[in-house]
């Protein structure tokens, strides 16, 4: 790593260019403002990132990594061969991440908030665990596979726009998302509604290849006043 910040430290690392070399914290609350990173990654190795802030950043070929309620807003991602910015807390207890104004482009996935791993395990390992309530807003997004995904949290997703890539939104691993206000133009499913969520889902503008929106079984969403455009 460039730059290791162990624990307790809250301090600012600003306008300094990484190569090959990242910025990895460790239990502290820095701030990470104007950097460039070149493949090389930002991670909150704890999954805690309480006071976290992680802002205006540009990265290539690197991820973002923050739980806890890290404040994560105005970067600038390309080129990453996994998630391009991930808060799944799944060491730590469910947090409240606000992931905000953020660009990310050619990422094998784009944003991932919740809970637990994606086999839909929850924080700490425990299903009775409390959900994550992440915020996901105006964030510009295209990945080669899911935009934005939602595991176990009650999660707003609001105002993004999400095109270019193969699904939009993904919920899964129970809980009630809030998904208001989006634009989204994708390949396969605008919003696909796992089982077990009950998300409310308004205002938004979807078009998918295959279906705008794909409810599964045992699945409760309340669905209004969408533009929703029909599959080719």
């Amino acid at each position: 790593w460039g730059v290791l910040i162990h624990s307790g430290s809250t301090a600012t690392i600003t306008g300094s260019l990484f190569t090959d070399g990242g910025i990895e914290t460790a239990g502290s609350a820095p701030t990470i403002d104007g950097n460039v990173l070149e493949n090389a990654g930002i991670m909150d190795v704890f999954g805690v990132g309480d006071s976290l802030v992680i802002r205006n950043n540009t990265l290539t070929d690197g991820v973002i990594e923050a739980g806890g309620d890290s404040l994560i807003e105005g970067n600038t991602l390309s080129g990453a061969v996994s998630v391009g910015i991930s808060s799944m807390n799944v060491e730590g207890p469910a947090g409240a991440p606000v992931i905000r104004n953020n660009t990310i482009r050619g990422s094998r996935s784009g944003i991932q908030v919740g809970s637990g791993g994606l086999d839909g395990g929850v924080a700490a390992g425990s299903p009775d665990a409390a959900a994550a309530v992440p915020v996901v807003s105006g964030n510009d997004v295209s990945a080669e596979l899911n935009a934005i995904s939602v595991n176990h949290a009650d999660a707003t997703i609001s105002k993004n726009s999400i095109h270019d890539s193969w699904n939009g939104i993904v919920l899964f691993g129970s809980g009630s998302a809030e998904i208001v206000g989006n634009e989204i133009d994708v390949e396969w499913f605008g919003i696909d509604i796992g089982k077990d969520t009950s998300p409310s889902v308004d205002g938004n503008s979807i078009c998918g290849g295959s279906a705008s929106i794909s409810v599964h079984d045992t699945a409760t969403p309340s669905i209004g006043e969408n533009t929703i455009c029909g599959a080719a």
